[in-house]
């Protein structure tokens, strides 16, 4: 639910770049989480006919279930199974997080590109490295394309990014098949 409400948060944050209504991508949302949920877990009981042996394995890493399985496995014992330098560390996260959100209620215009995303940042953590990494080369390219071509970047860089995104999901699930 974090990661996903982070994702959200993120969407708003897109769409206010390129001038979306608000309440409009709320509407889309909710129409993104009723197909989502119905088209994903369709698709995920075709490929997933057995989690218990197929999850976790060298076919199906599935890392964000084993973060999560993890983080379900450690709190289940309380906070004494967190290690004291990792609850340290939560809570300097949690203040950067609270200072970059009041830094960019008060930073306007250029100067917001440069303020990190406490969410993005947040995520980075939870999802695996070369994810994280694939996700900054992306955003790194896609500046480079702002300052090469603002035109066409304004223009088509957004869909031409989500084309990517959902190519490459559905690739990875055709090629479950083949």
């Amino acid at each position: 639910a974090a990661g996903q409400s982070a994702d959200l948060l993120n969407d708003f944050r897109a769409g206010h770049e390129v001038g979306a209504s608000p309440a409009r991508q709320v509407i889309a949302q909710c129409a993104g989480v009723v197909v989502g949920s119905l088209v994903g877990s369709l698709v995920y009981l075709a490929l997933i006919t057995d989690p218990d042996t197929q999850l976790l394995t060298q076919e199906w890493p599935a890392p964000a279930v084993a973060t999560w399985k993890a983080v379900a496995e450690t709190l289940g014992v309380g906070l004494s199974g967190i290690p004291f330098s990792a609850l340290i560390a939560m809570v300097i996260a949690g203040a950067i997080g609270i200072v970059l959100a009041l830094v960019e209620r008060r930073v306007d215009g250029q100067r917001l590109l440069l303020v990190p995303s406490g969410a993005t940042l947040g995520l980075a953590f939870v999802i695996p490295a070369g994810t994280s990494i694939t996700l900054f080369l992306g955003a790194a390219l896609a500046s480079l394309l702002h300052w090469l071509a603002p035109r066409w970047a304004a223009r088509f860089l957004l869909s031409a990014a989500a084309g990517l995104v959902a190519g490459e999901s559905l690739f990875g699930v055709v090629s479950v098949w083949f």
